[in-house]
């Protein structure tokens, strides 16, 4: 009797991403790829694909962007450090690239314009379910620097052009014979958070689900090699922080954790409310229990993650 082959999603999922991405770019007109950039969020995956191109298992890219908030941890930029290091040996930048001076907390607290919005904890007061606003941090934090970057690299060798339109605003116009390749570090146990994104003249990679690797299997490639394994990337202010995170922070490095409680007491002062959540019945909290972060028990059982979507566009 012949044997059935049978197939897991795992081994589905670079298919479909393949299938999907051939047919977009069918249907868009020809174009000829001039820059392969890695966008590196310093965590375990994008670290190991930063690595894997250093030790010639990936190609070259023309740069690696770091879109940095200005709110990370120090492991973090410990981590930016050590890769810009061994980038360097390759002769490959490692470009960081921010919003704003001061970073996103900052700009919350002291700006003058509108508040990116983050997903912050809020609870029905009738019935007592969580619920979760909407996120644009990413988006304004990580995403369009990063892209902004890219559009400046095109406009200076030549693939793009500034325009000035009636209002005198200035754009960057890509020309439509060219693309880009975008490599993210989104690994095959994490196949939900891939996708195309980005403007048409963008190619995204995932090298990782090429590879069918893990996050585990990242971090078995870096040990094997004696290179360094990075903790967890985010912002120290993050929402989808699990208890582990926060205890390793308040633990840690309690001055990091002191500015987390203090930004989570300032959601619910007057000038909180007034210039973020005025709108709103309820108050809103970094941590998923609906209490101040500083009164949390960290210890407490059912320690877990709620949410695991950050990863995704925070580059990872």
């Amino acid at each position: 009797m012949a044997a059935v082959c049978q197939l897991s999603l795992f081994d589905t999922v670079p298919v479909v991403i393949h299938r999907l991405e051939a047919r977009r770019v069918r249907s868009q007109p020809a174009r000829v790829c001039v820059g392969r950039f890695l966008h590196l969020g310093a965590g375990v995956q994008s670290s190991t694909l930063a690595e894997m191109i250093v030790e010639g298992d990936l190609a070259p890219v023309d740069a690696v962007v770091f879109a940095d908030t200005k709110d990370e941890p120090p492991w973090v930029y410990e981590q930016l450090d050590y890769l810009e290091g061994r980038l360097a040996t390759r002769g490959i930048p490692l470009e960081r690239v921010a919003r704003s001076a001061q970073g996103l907390v900052h700009d919350a607290i002291h700006g003058a314009g509108r508040f990116a919005s983050m997903p912050l904890y809020t609870q029905d007061p009738r019935t007592g379910q969580t619920g979760i606003l909407r996120r644009q941090c990413t988006s304004e934090y990580k995403i369009e620097p990063s892209d902004d970057w890219v559009r400046d690299w095109l406009v200076a060798h030549g693939h793009a052009r500034l325009i000035h339109d009636k209002r005198g605003w200035t754009r960057r116009q890509v020309s439509r014979q060219v693309c880009t390749e975008h490599l993210y570090g989104i690994s095959l146990d994490e196949f939900y958070r891939s996708g195309k994104r980005g403007p048409g003249w963008q190619r995204t990679v995932y090298p990782l689900i090429d590879r069918r690797m893990r996050r585990s299997d990242c971090e078995r490639w870096l040990r094997e090699r004696g290179l360094r394994v990075p903790y967890k990337s985010s912002c120290v202010h993050c929402p989808f922080h699990d208890d582990a995170y926060w205890r390793r922070l308040k633990t840690d490095y309690p001055a990091y954790f002191e500015r987390a409680c203090q930004f989570d007491d300032w959601l619910r002062s007057p000038e909180g409310r007034r210039r973020f959540t005025r709108k709103l019945r309820q108050d809103v909290f970094l941590h998923r229990s609906g209490i101040p972060l500083r009164e949390v028990d960290f210890e407490a059982p059912g320690a877990g993650p709620l949410f695991e979507l950050c990863g995704d566009y925070c580059m990872t």
